[in-house]
């Protein structure tokens, strides 16, 4: 018996998907994990709207207008679980770790002293991707399909991902560097839309194009901060 080639294998699954996603789509609920192993605490956080619904702690938030300095730890990449296991290599999570570093150093050194060492008007950041899935390039492309696009678009609304969307979930954390007092504390899942198409043709671009949008959004909250002092 002759197999189908993986391209038709593939487009035939997503014929397949339109059909099933009517029957499925009630039952479908995001997914978003929070790991409890990160945070230095994880009291006080709350969902808020004006964060794009993201989970925070922001009781002092306020103390942010004393501080200039920022020590940034090294990122962590936590290797995911279930079906995505297979799908990240060890070489996968060195060079995210950095990009994501990369991204926070170069936003936050536009507004803030980059430094090493704990002092007085110092904050130590923490940040790590908890949960992670790669884009796939061709999943992406075909979602632009006239016969896939009413599947895609229901996975979105009903995973938060659409077809071949890359997603990731950031847990970021601002303390004092010398007491280890929690100032700020956030968790965030990103996750890779069909308009971005560009991000789409790689395996990771959805996810780097997250670092860079929380690393700039956590820079707008503590000058946020700031302004409200003065």
């Amino acid at each position: 018996m002759n197999r189908l080639p993986l391209c038709l294998t593939k487009l035939f699954t997503a014929f397949l998907a339109v059909a099933m996603t009517s029957v499925f789509f009630t039952g479908c609920a995001t997914v978003n994990p929070e790991r409890k192993d990160f945070l230095t605490s994880y009291a006080g956080m709350r969902k808020k709207s004006d964060l794009d619904d993201a989970i925070v702690n922001d009781r002092n938030a306020a103390k942010l207008q004393f501080y200039d300095k920022v020590i940034i730890d090294e990122v962590r990449v936590f290797h995911p679980t279930g079906k995505n296991a297979g799908k990240v290599s060890a070489a996968d999570l060195r060079n995210l770790e950095n990009e994501f570093r990369s991204a926070l150093h170069t936003e936050i050194g536009k507004h803030y002293a980059i430094s090493s060492t704990p002092g007085p008007g110092t904050l130590r950041l923490r940040a790590a991707v908890v949960d992670i899935q790669a884009g796939d390039p061709f999943w992406h492309a075909v979602g632009y399909a006239p016969f896939v696009t009413y599947a895609s678009s229901a996975a979105q609304l009903a995973t938060g991902s659409g077809f071949g969307g890359g997603y990731a979930t950031a847990q970021v954390e601002l303390l004092d560097s010398v007491t280890g007092e929690q100032i700020f504390a956030g968790i965030d899942k990103n996750t890779g839309s069909k308009l971005e198409i560009v991000e789409g043709l790689s395996k990771w671009g959805h996810v780097q194009k997250a670092f860079s949008a929380w690393a700039k959004e956590l820079v707008k909250y503590m000058e946020a901060a700031h302004e409200a002092s003065m």
